[in-house]
């Protein structure tokens, strides 16, 4: 089920043309802390003026941290930027859930900082002006298909 957020005066809102829409367990909206409602968006898949469709945002991996400190020194600074960033335990090792680096390092835990895709190449932008092209915490693959929406 997705979930919106019904301020006609989000920022999100004013700064995108459209509600934002989000996944499951997310409660509130993270840019103005509206309560989100069920279901899509009011509008949201419309055809606006240009005549194409406007895209959904999805949550886009713009970098890859090697521990907790490092994800959330990029996470600050793209919201310094402006830009709305999640810092989450990569899924996919064979790391039982209950452990995480929130409370203890684990050793080969890396982290995505997410951002919505309709930033992502400003965010890509402000990181590769920070660290440069070549980072190795840039190098994350596109945008994986059926992502969540963020």
């Amino acid at each position: 089920m997705s979930l919106h957020c019904p301020n006609p005066s989000c920022p999100d809102r004013e700064a995108s043309g459209g509600p934002g829409e989000y996944r499951d367990g997310i409660r509130t909206c993270p840019y103005c802390g509206t309560p989100l409602e069920p279901g899509p968006a009011r509008g949201a898949g419309d055809t606006p003026a240009s005549g194409t469709p406007e895209p959904a945002a999805h949550e886009a991996t713009v970098f890859l941290a090697r521990d907790a400190t490092e994800a959330d020194m990029i996470r600050g600074l793209l919201e310094i930027e402006g830009i709305l960033a999640i810092a989450r335990v990569r899924r996919g090792t064979d790391m039982p859930g209950l452990f995480s680096a929130t409370w203890a390092p684990v050793p080969g835990q890396t982290y995505e900082i997410l951002v919505s895709s309709r930033a992502r190449e400003e965010a890509r932008a402000v990181l590769e002006a920070a660290f440069g092209p070549d980072h190795p915490g840039l190098d994350v693959e596109d945008d994986t298909p059926g992502r969540t929406e963020f």
